[in-house]
């Protein structure tokens, strides 16, 4: 494939994309540890303890000049995943898992137009979301020697132009993920500034971040450590749509060019 050098020749070399067939991407992705947890959960007895996850989030959330990701994708990725609980805060969408104590899902918008963002956010701190029980949700604690660190998955440099959205992108458990630290720094770091920089050419852009989990857990909590994340970024209304592989972990080889090397073929993704 030709390096693409700019937007404009990007956006006119895309992969082709359906948007009807997103299904089949999410069910063949999410199939193999979607049914490890219902059969997880329906073996439980004490079903009541699942009975605060069902209940509408009537949170509020919306704030002014925040665009949110209510798109075909979006919702046709979450429901093929059967999240165990989707929450919000106002910036993003979070199909969150009970066994993975995490965010299968993440969706949310990046806005071009802002540009009143900080441009380190690392003494920031993360926050821990009270609306989930504590049986179902990592703490700062889960991190410590483990060798992965807090990876966020909407990027809080981006949406630290209000306490609030800072707040809300600086949540622990609906936007982190534990992350090999070279992935993090060579890889994950810029796509996220690579989208951010597509945004600006093409105003909103979409993001959907998907987690496949592996069987290995850390922390006291024993939260479950991503295998591998794709991220898919689009824009309907100007027919683009890219889509990024990362491997988790840790004896890999890391690129140098992860916008040529890490990106795949959106219609191998869906």
């Amino acid at each position: 494939m030709k390096i693409i050098t700019s937007i404009l020749i990007l956006s006119t070399a895309l992969f082709s994309y359906s948007f009807n067939d997103i299904t089949k991407f999410a069910e063949k992705a999410s199939n193999i540890y979607n049914k490890k947890e219902k059969n997880t959960i329906n073996q439980r007895k004490d079903n009541t303890q699942y009975d605060e996850f069902i209940v509408n989030d009537e949170v509020p959330y919306n704030i002014e000049g925040v665009k949110r990701n209510n798109t075909i994708l979006k919702k046709k990725i979450f429901q093929s995943l059967e999240c165990n609980r989707i929450y919000k805060n106002s910036i993003i969408d979070s199909c969150y898992s009970l066994i993975n104590k995490g965010a299968i899902a993440v969706a949310y918008v990046l806005d071009g137009d802002t540009t009143n963002f900080l441009s380190n956010t690392s003494y920031v701190k993360w926050n821990n979301n009270k609306r989930i029980p504590k049986r179902y949700k990592s703490n700062l604690d889960d991190y410590i020697g483990t060798g992965f660190v807090k990876a966020a998955l909407a990027p809080r440099e981006y949406f630290s132009f209000s306490k609030k959205t800072l707040k809300d992108s600086s949540d622990l458990n609906l936007n982190a993920i534990p992350m090999n630290p070279k992935l993090y720094k060579k890889e994950w770091l810029t796509i996220q500034k690579y989208a951010h920089n597509v945004s600006t050419k093409l105003n909103p852009l979409y993001v959907v971040d998907y987690i496949v989990y592996s069987h290995h857990k850390i922390g006291e909590n024993k939260i479950s450590i991503p295998s591998s994340i794709y991220k898919i970024i689009y824009n309907k209304k100007e027919n683009f749509m890219e889509c990024f592989y990362f491997d988790n972990t840790k004896n890999r080889n890391f690129y140098n060019n992860p916008i040529l090397n890490n990106r795949v073929s959106c219609q191998d993704v869906f």
